[in-house]
């Protein structure tokens, strides 16, 4: 995953990898100030079990943050699971397959079980 700054992104300039070359990482969403990215991360190798019924169960991801200025790496979440499509506000995830499908929050608050594609919460948290 690349970053670039603002205005230089359709000119290719100012570039910047903030992901390795070993892991796939998908679904990324920026901070509402701008300075961090999140996204999910997985090895490389493991892409297909995600991606197939039935083997995703046994596929594991992280939630992953990135301080664009500092340039520090947070992993959000840990443990088995596939985790996909963070969002900001109020910090949760869903997790696509498993005993914990549904939404889980990063701190800890609770799992809300259920079977879901993409879940996004309006900026100012009320729906």
């Amino acid at each position: 995953m690349v970053t670039a700054p603002a205005g230089s992104m359709w000119d290719g300039t100012g570039l910047k990898r903030v992901t390795g070359s070993s892991v796939c990482s998908g679904s990324p969403k920026w901070s509402l100030d701008s300075k961090q990215i999140v996204f999910y991360e997985m090895p490389v190798e493991t892409t297909w079990d995600a991606r197939v019924f039935g083997l995703s169960a046994r596929a594991t991801s992280q939630i992953v943050s990135i301080n664009l200025e500092s340039g520090k790496r947070t992993e959000q979440t840990s443990g088995p699971g596939l985790k996909l499509q963070f969002q900001f506000l109020p910090n949760e995830y869903a997790t696509k397959a498993g005993k914990n499908q549904g939404i889980a929050y990063t701190n800890g608050k609770g799992i809300f079980p259920g079977s879901l594609r993409s879940p996004a919460w309006s900026p100012d948290e009320r729906r």
